[in-house]
């Protein structure tokens, strides 16, 4: 085994401190998980603090290996590290960095070190880790350009299909901005505030929304 070390680094029209912010959502673990790997997130989390874990299963052959990861380091808006305890995988670190480059634009770096087996494997890997990363800063780079071209003001959005092929990556992408998404389903467990149902008597539950999104209809 031998230590590698991939670095990735792009300008974002963005702030850091809206860059870091977007990253402090939990729903951005989605919009960073490429269509490739399935990954099923099963323990979400608030805000990052010093506390925070996230726990997921990631598909690999006929296996689910369940994964664990800590952050530390939390230094808004700055910079946050985490850290790979738990699971099969080896454990890995991986830096987030944003640098300021005046009000309106920032430089967003990940450092990502991990131990790979030597010779064609390792090498293997660390091409699926460029791969990631260049994934990760183009999903990053094109929702924070259109976040900051509409209206700097948070919106309750009803959206219903969210389970379907668009509904699943719109709940995420809305919410890693900033917008409060409610799903309307047929079924809605009563403790989840992010649901209503349709037939729902509660009047309250249908007051406030700024938008309907409908999604719901024949499959694609």
């Amino acid at each position: 085994m031998k230590t590698e070390r991939c670095i990735r680094r792009v300008r974002l029209d963005a702030p850091a401190q809206r860059a870091f912010a977007w990253h402090a959502r939990s729903e951005a673990f989605e919009r960073l998980v490429p269509a490739w790997r399935d990954v099923e997130r099963f323990a979400a989390s608030a805000a990052p603090s010093k506390e925070t874990e996230i726990r997921w299963r990631e598909r690999r052959g006929l296996w689910r290996i369940p994964c664990v990861t800590r952050l530390r380091g939390l230094r808004p808006p700055s910079e946050f590290t985490e850290e790979r305890v738990g699971g099969l995988f080896p454990p890995r670190i991986h830096v987030h960095r944003f640098e300021a480059e005046g009000a309106t634009s920032c430089a967003y770096v990940e450092e990502v070190e991990f131990r790979v087996p030597r010779g064609f494997v390792g090498e293997r890997l660390c091409a699926e880790m460029q791969r990631l990363l260049f994934y990760r800063h183009s999903v990053l780079r094109h929702d924070l350009r259109a976040h900051l071209a509409a209206p700097d003001r948070p919106m309750k959005v009803l959206v219903t299909g969210s389970r379907g092929l668009i509904g699943r990556h719109l709940i995420p992408y809305l919410a890693a901005g900033g917008h409060r998404t409610i799903r309307l389903a047929r079924r809605a467990d009563p403790s989840d505030s992010d649901a209503l149902e349709w037939e729902s008597a509660d009047s309250e539950g249908w007051e406030g929304f700024d938008a309907v999104v409908h999604l719901a209809g024949a499959n694609l």
